[in-house]
């Protein structure tokens, strides 16, 4: 799948208007083409409508850029969905994500027998894990077509969704660190992914945040009935022949 079949007019991060060139029109650089290749400066271009740097993540380092993802930085969001190409990382790093939720799922609910049989449930588990993530995919897809404006790609809002999703890893954490006493850290988690929902379909969408809210409290009610329903048909477990 090719997210980025072309590239795609920059934005500001800072207010997400377009970053124009000398001569007004869309740009699809953000610095200064012709300067850099006369003198390889890397002169970083202003945005013509607030006055700051377009893109000041340009010159930050991969760690700062996640830990403003982490504290839900619209800016960074807008850096890493719209003026940059991570694609690969992102579909990764899902991947990994999947794998994580369908073994946090599995050691949770497992209840022993032969290798074999644990095996086979664990498959069961990640299957499960990704029949949830379409299930989230599609009721948000669906809502934001019918209710908002996206402002570039479906395929890249698919992959916005896929970078919120990323934020499930975390329960790898909550795994190893629960307790009675912290048993808030699924919550912590849910919550957390649903933010990033939001602020990445604000960033993508012509949705005011409110709107936004509704609708990925939506698609994430949707997700954790399909979460709930797997419980329910694992509490009656077939035997295997």
């Amino acid at each position: 799948i090719h997210f980025y079949k072309r590239e795609m007019t920059k934005i500001c991060i800072n207010c997400g208007a377009s970053v124009l060139g000398k001569n007004g029109e869309e740009s699809s650089k953000l610095f200064d083409e012709n300067l850099y290749k006369k003198t390889k400066i890397l002169k970083l271009l202003p945005c013509e409508k607030c006055g700051t740097i377009c893109d000041r993540y340009l010159e930050y380092e991969g760690t700062l850029i996640l830990l403003d993802l982490a504290l839900q930085n619209k800016a960074a969001y807008r850096h890493v969905l719209i003026n940059e190409n991570h694609t690969s990382t992102i579909l990764k790093m899902s991947l990994l994500t999947l794998i994580v939720e369908g073994y946090c799922r599995w050691a949770t609910f497992q209840t022993g027998g032969q290798f074999f049989e644990q095996e086979f449930q664990f498959y069961t588990n990640v299957g499960e894990a990704l029949t949830s993530l379409v299930v989230y995919l599609l009721v948000s897809i669906f809502i934001i077509l019918n209710t908002s404006l996206v402002r570039t790609s479906v395929a890249r809002l698919i992959l916005g969704l896929l970078l919120a999703y990323c934020t499930r890893f975390l329960k790898l954490a909550a795994l190893l660190w629960v307790t009675t006493d912290t048993t808030f850290l699924w919550s912590f988690v849910d919550f957390f992914f649903l933010i990033t929902s939001i602020n990445v379909a604000q960033v993508l969408t012509d949705q005011h945040r409110l709107g936004c809210g509704i609708a990925m409290s939506m698609a994430h009610i949707a997700m954790q009935i399909n979460d709930r329903s797997s419980f329910v048909l694992e509490s009656s477990p077939v035997p295997c022949l």
